[in-house]
């Protein structure tokens, strides 16, 4: 029968998928690439809405509309310059060759997303901080960062999540089977005229607890984050 219910449980599929895809390397690779990437993504972009949001400079509405404007090219239009480019610095078969355009991809969105929450921290915060000699970094540190726990939160959940299930760059890049992440293995089982379907799904399975495990455990604060520039009035 193509759909019924299944008649007992067994893990052959999943133990089948994680030895043939070697699945323990390609987490560890996903790892290292999603939290390398969003570590990065979230220090630029913190940086960036710091001085969007607190600072007036020459230019500033200029490079926030370029900021704007950069979410707008599709991500399809930059695999064949980005390709070029990293060929020429010596980052094919990096995992730093995956890294940076990730961090770059995810760098915009979380400064739009940062930006309007940390306008929403009360300027007398800020004006007493000064008053009591508190520095620009320090204020970011001790009173900006702990107020912002639900947009980060956010920013890195989704963030991490979308690099942890991108393809497309991550295809063009890395063309080592050693440096493959979850989404490369998990292509591994189709083949040209047959698609091995319970190695698929059970691979697809476990990778996706990392991800709802996070979402569980920030799920208030992702939540709250992602949805501050919605009720802004």
């Amino acid at each position: 029968k193509t759909w019924s219910f299944f008649t007992e449980f067994s893990l052959t599929n999943f133990i089948r998928a994680w030895d043939m895809a070697n699945l323990s390397r390609a987490y560890q690779n996903s790892l290292i690439v999603t939290g390398i990437a969003t570590g990065i993504i979230l220090i630029c972009s913190i940086l960036a809405a710091f001085s969007f949001s607190n600072w007036i400079f020459k230019g500033k509405k200029t490079f926030y509309f370029i900021i704007l404007a950069s979410l707008m090219i599709p991500l399809e239009t930059l695999v064949v310059p980005l390709f070029i480019s990293l060929k020429n610095y010596g980052l094919l078969n990096n995992h730093f060759g995956v890294i940076l355009p990730y961090a770059a991809i995810g760098i915009p969105f979380s400064t739009l997303v940062l930006t309007e929450f940390f306008k929403e921290i009360p300027v007398e915060l800020r004006d007493a901080a000064r008053i009591d000699g508190c520095s620009d970094f320090r204020y970011l540190v001790q009173i900006v960062m702990p107020l912002s726990g639900p947009a980060v939160s956010g920013v890195m959940i989704f963030q991490g999540s979308i690099i942890w299930n991108e393809f497309i760059i991550a295809l063009t890049i890395l063309q080592a089977s050693s440096l493959y992440t979850i989404p490369l293995e998990v292509a591994t089982f189709s083949r040209r005229y047959y698609t091995e379907w319970p190695l698929v799904f059970s691979t697809l399975s476990t990778s996706m607890v990392p991800v709802m495990l996070l979402y569980i455990l920030f799920q208030r604060s992702y939540v709250k984050g992602m949805t501050l520039g919605a009720i802004k009035g």
